[in-house]
């Protein structure tokens, strides 16, 4: 094996895993609302405990250059502005439609990094792709829960929104050539200083955790925000923003099993065979290339017609 298909592979796998661990996302987060946290309050604690842990490592000697201080810039203000608005977006609009609705809405954005890619950097839109993304559309529909979903138009936009807002944040780290540790670190800082002013003006400064919150407030800091940014950065080292994407789709699968172990939730039949379709989705857009070779080769090798 190649050392092409070697960092491949391993670039596919940080993206299947940072859309794991994001699945923990929606279950802590809204352990912390549900103990009296507004969204300000818990997103100001996700990034600044994520932040925190990052500073210890991102004054290595050369981490820092000349070159990458207007990237990090740039960075900054994504994390401010895109990514940050992005993930308040999600949780206003789970609050109203219900989380099943919203997480169907928010996972459109592999189709707005494919057209940001296909009209900012005119790169094609493969059948394989198209197909890979229909297929998961599909099973992401089977997969939620519209028993609790409300209708409403304020909550469908927002969850709009913040898929719009995560594609853009994906679009930008892809094209941006800073290492991922500095770069996770720059937009947890730039998410953590919107929301310690949101969450002062909302809260009047009362954001401390409660004793028993502090587990939750750990594991959404780390495991579903650092290790999450920090993997799919690692694989857009060496796989595309649109790949990426797509194997995010793995997040709504692992809420599924989130519900499961932790909430007494069961999985109907519809809901087994949304997973099914969306992992054969995320699975096709890896295979495309070697089926694409396949079937050119197998074009090549027939005889000709007479």
């Amino acid at each position: 094996m190649n050392n092409v298909s070697v960092h491949n592979i391993k670039g596919v796998f940080y993206a299947a895993l940072s859309g794991t661990l994001y699945g923990c996302l929606a279950y802590f987060g809204f352990n912390l609302v549900n103990s009296s946290f507004s969204f300000s309050d818990m997103l100001f604690w996700r990034f600044a405990l994520a932040t925190v842990a990052l500073f210890p490592f991102v004054f290595k000697k050369n981490l820092w250059t000349s070159a990458s201080l207007y990237k990090l810039g740039v960075l900054f203000f994504v994390g401010l502005f895109v990514y940050s608005l992005g993930a308040h977006f999600y949780f206003q609009a789970a609050e109203r439609i219900g989380s099943g609705l919203a997480m169907v809405i928010f996972f459109i954005f592999p189709l707005f990094v494919i057209l940001l890619s296909w009209i900012i950097d005119k790169h094609t839109i493969g059948k394989g792709t198209i197909a890979s993304i229909t297929i998961i559309l599909i099973g992401l529909g089977l997969l939620a829960d519209y028993e609790q979903a409300n209708i409403n138009f304020v909550g469908l936009l927002l969850a709009l929104l913040s898929g719009v807002g995560y594609a853009i944040y994906v679009y930008i780290s892809k094209k941006i050539k800073v290492p991922p540790i500095l770069s996770t670190f720059v937009l947890c800082f730039g998410s953590a200083v919107l929301f310690f002013f949101l969450s002062l003006y909302q809260s009047g400064g009362k954001m401390m955790p409660l004793p028993s919150s502090w587990f939750s407030v750990v594991v959404l800091g780390l495991i579903c925000t650092l290790f999450p940014i920090l993997l799919l950065l690692k694989a857009m080292e060496t796989i595309t923003a649109t790949k990426a994407s797509i194997l995010g789709v793995l997040e709504p699968l692992a809420t599924v099993v989130i519900g499961i172990l932790f909430l007494d939730e069961t999985i109907t039949l519809r809901q087994w065979m949304g997973t099914g379709i969306v992992l054969a989705g995320a699975l096709l857009v890896q295979c495309e290339p070697y089926l694409r070779a396949y079937f050119k080769t197998f074009r090549s090798s027939r005889p000709p017609v007479k």
